[in-house]
């Protein structure tokens, strides 16, 4: 797959991931994964690894610990991003690709499982490029099990997540890019979450590649008023370079 998850990067990548506080937790004893919500939704790496470690002491076999820890995985690895901490970003997604494949084994049916084993899935394949073409569909298998699960997780999480790969990925015959479906998926994303920047943002840019500048114009204005959710100040900074950088592109195409 001749792809630097850039794209999911922008994810890739988190921008998927402003929600990460957003699934209100199941009623838990005093001490267990509660006490590190906070730590594991501040956007600041340091403390995102305190609560990978402190997760990590609990009952994985409980899908309430499995989720929120391979979330704190994608949350690692996803804020770490341009700050040249590849090594860690390695470690982030391989542990928890290790930790959601056998999560989703012992919890098929759980939603957040499921979506969280989804985007750290997508973390592997920007990592692995030489595997993604075996565990590509599986990603996106994942995706669409959550949507059919619970399909406004995390600001409408799995079509937006399955909009970002049909778009990054290549088309037919190396694998399931598909720009149609993209949009399809990302429009859905956009209309149900619209303050969620990534959903517009991505939208905006699958209609770029359609050649709809006129129709990527609405979404790439609300994004330069400012008026969306960012995951952190660290992304937030990244997305706007972003939508500058995609405004540039709609100003080409629109000539």
């Amino acid at each position: 797959m001749a792809i630097r998850l850039s794209v999911l990067a922008l994810t890739a990548l988190s921008f998927l991931f402003p929600a990460l506080a957003a699934a209100a937790p199941a009623a838990s004893p005093a001490g267990s994964y509660a006490s590190f919500e906070t730590d594991a939704t501040s956007g600041v790496p340091t403390r995102i690894r305190a609560a990978i470690d402190g997760y990590a002491k609990l009952d994985a076999g409980n899908p309430e610990v499995a989720w929120r820890l391979i979330r704190a995985y994608f949350a690692y690895y996803d804020e770490l991003a341009e700050r040249n901490q590849e090594k860690e970003r390695v470690w982030a997604a391989d542990a928890g690709y290790e930790l959601a494949n056998q999560a989703i084994k012992e919890h098929p049916e759980h939603p957040e499982v499921v979506y969280y084993a989804g985007l750290i899935g997508m973390a592997y394949l920007d990592m692995h490029q030489m595997k993604a073409l075996f565990i590509v569909g599986e990603v996106m298998d994942r995706f669409r099990k959550a949507r059919a699960l619970k399909p406004a997780l995390d600001d409408w999480g799995p079509d937006r997540s399955l909009g970002i790969l049909y778009h990054s990925l290549p088309g037919w015959p190396l694998s399931q890019g598909d720009r149609k479906k993209a949009h399809e998926h990302l429009q859905r994303a956009a209309d149900n979450a619209p303050e969620r920047g990534i959903n517009r943002l991505m939208l905006a840019q699958v209609l770029l590649a359609l050649d709809e500048p006129a129709a990527a114009k609405p979404h790439l204005e609300f994004l330069q008023k400012g008026n969306w959710r960012a995951s952190s100040p660290h992304w937030r900074a990244i997305t706007e370079r972003r939508i500058g950088e995609t405004v540039k592109q709609w100003e080409a195409a629109d000539r």
